[in-house]
């Protein structure tokens, strides 16, 4: 049954492991709050920045330390569920008018990744697990995962005496992986890999989808109303012949002016794409309560510069 997007509901909790001051509107009105989330499948932390108006003084004084656990937990009436999990990496106080504001900028598993140094010797016949496993280990409050690795154990043992990122990032490469922090937990999911492939979201008008999907140089882009079953290497079904009416009304329109067309992917043949990037935005008291999705068909190289992301496996690529 289809979650009816109606009634913006939003809970954000501050403090050590979730227990500390918790701004809800879960059971009345709460108070104001705005967001925007960025998350992609590359290894550097995924952001957020929230927006909290008129906290009392007592309150924005509980939330003033580095590390300071994030949950924020946000949907509709009756389906509220987690957007995102993290450590503040600092916070601002200031005047906006008659508002006091409150914001937070925030990371997920910054700590960790900025902080953690292994020094580590795996025997003979260790697996790339249990590599990932130990430095999953070290880093704080990180959780294990989707993990998607060759089982195969090394034929030699094998010395890591570096950054944990570092040692993650040669692991990713061997296995042609992909690894990140998603809400606290660490994945490592294969270019040419879904998280989903047989349960994909499905983003229409009557779903939410706010604008037919668009084909660009940089993959397929789509907006609809916030959904937070959109994660980074999840799938989602699109309606491939609603993106090629764009891209004809496009082409028309190049040749019209005497432009050159773009650059632009290939469609998948199914209409199913890997999310790579998802961007959820929000606010309580205003017009935003959207997210953004960029994807690409498993066919296709990932457009991005990113040290750790691996070009996909060309399978399943069909042009328009």
């Amino acid at each position: 049954m289809t979650q009816l997007q109606w009634f913006r509901r939003y809970q954000l909790i501050t403090g050590t492991r979730g227990r500390g001051l918790t701004v809800d509107n879960l059971t009345k009105a709460g108070l104001r709050v705005a967001f925007e989330i960025s998350k992609s499948l590359q290894k550097e932390p995924n952001q957020a920045k929230f927006q909290i108006f008129n906290l009392t003084p007592n309150h924005a004084a509980l939330i003033q330390d580095e590390y300071t656990d994030v949950i924020f937990n946000a949907g509709y009436e009756g389906g509220v569920r987690l957007l995102f999990s993290g450590n503040t990496q600092f916070v601002a106080n200031y005047a906006d008018k008659t508002d006091w504001i409150t914001e937070l900028v925030c990371g997920d598993g910054d700590q960790a990744f900025r902080n953690t140094f292994i020094n580590h010797t795996f025997a003979a016949g260790s697996t790339d697990e249990a590599v990932v496993d130990y430095c999953r280990e070290q880093l704080p409050n990180v959780k294990k995962g989707p993990l998607q690795l060759n089982p195969s154990g090394s034929l030699r043992g094998r010395t890591y005496s570096k950054m944990a990122h570092e040692t993650l990032d040669e692991i990713a490469r061997t296995n042609g992986c992909n690894w990140s922090i998603q809400n606290g937990a660490l994945q490592m999911v294969r270019a040419d890999s879904m998280l989903n492939p047989n349960s994909a979201t499905v983003l229409t008008a009557e779903t939410g989808l706010l604008e037919a999907a668009e084909r660009t140089s940089k993959g397929i882009t789509a907006k609809c109303l916030l959904n937070p079953d959109i994660s980074v290497n999840s799938a989602v079904k699109l309606d491939n012949s609603a993106i090629r009416a764009r891209i004809n009304r496009g082409r028309r329109q190049s040749a019209a002016q005497g432009q050159p067309q773009p650059p632009i992917v290939n469609l998948n043949k199914d209409g199913i794409y890997k999310v790579f990037k998802v961007r959820h935005m929000g606010d309580t008291h205003g017009n935003d309560w959207f997210t953004e999705v960029l994807c690409v068909g498993l066919g296709q190289p990932l457009p991005t510069t990113s040290s750790n992301t691996t070009a996909a496996v060309p399978i399943g690529g069909q042009s328009a």
